[in-house]
């Protein structure tokens, strides 16, 4: 069971970094367009 939960934080952890950094690259895309 600890297992399970400690996969599952992994997994949301990994959803949050990606999400982060395509908000990141978003920004600097805007950025350099204007």
């Amino acid at each position: 069971m600890n297992e399970d939960r400690r996969r599952r934080a992994l997994k949301n952890n990994k959803l949050l970094t990606t999400l982060t950094i395509s908000v990141l690259f978003l920004d600097i895309g805007n950025v350099i367009a204007v």
